[in-house]
């Protein structure tokens, strides 16, 4: 199925309803612009820039010593609660840019009215799917963790492999595998988290892209 199949699978009668009257109520003749677009264009580039590398620097910080967790041992729960704190940030700073978006473009743009409006409607039927979604991440995380911790011990020499995580002196072959593998697991950590932030800003991107078209046609 191409990507509208898809999205069909994901919508109600309810919420093509909903839809179509979004649609239908922006039909009325554009009026004037309350904004230069340029203007618009320019401010809501700085924004999403600002919002997009705050949250990028709080996922680079190292959640190890976020949490004060042990860092020979610190386990999976720190990243578990950074994950989860992180992406309420997201929640927090991405929702308001996004309806800050749609005003910009439908201020600046009237003919774009209709995009802004559908994007609002969007945003309301699919959260039902997304949260979710996103919300089971961490679990698909655990996951990966667990299977390079396996990973870890395999690499070890025989003699060492009955060392269990939580010995005091573990052997430096034993210490060097599960650091390497927590490494490895905080960058797919990062890498996860820095996939879903740009996730969650595709919206706000796609009607800046709008907004640029706008200003700046293609010839």
């Amino acid at each position: 199925m191409d990507f509208a199949e898809r999205l069909g699978l994901w919508l109600s009668a309810f919420d093509a309803i909903k839809l179509q009257s979004a649609q239908q109520t922006r039909r009325s003749p554009p009026g004037r612009a309350q904004v230069a677009p340029r203007q618009a264009l320019h401010g809501l580039e700085q924004q999403m820039q600002r919002v997009r590398a705050a949250l990028a620097h709080a996922i680079a910080q190292d959640p190890v010593a976020w949490a004060g967790a042990d860092a020979a041992q610190p386990g999976l729960a720190p990243f578990t609660r950074r994950h989860a704190e992180l992406q309420r940030h997201m929640e927090q700073m991405i929702g308001p840019l996004r309806e800050q978006a749609r005003l910009s473009l439908a201020s600046a743009c009237p003919r774009l009215q209709p995009l802004a409006a559908l994007d609002e409607v969007m945003q309301q039927v699919l959260a039902a799917r997304e949260q979710p979604l996103l919300a089971g991440l961490p679990a698909l995380l655990a996951q990966r963790f667990a299977q390079l911790q396996a990973a870890a011990a395999q690499a070890l020499p025989p003699e060492t492999q009955h060392i269990e995580p939580t010995d005091p002196a573990p052997s430096e072959p034993a210490a060097h595998t599960a650091a390497d593998a927590l490494q490895a697991f905080r960058q797919d950590w990062r890498q996860a988290l820095l996939a879903e932030l740009d996730l969650r800003l595709e919206p706000v991107a796609g009607l800046l892209a709008a907004l640029n078209n706008e200003v700046n046609p293609s010839p």
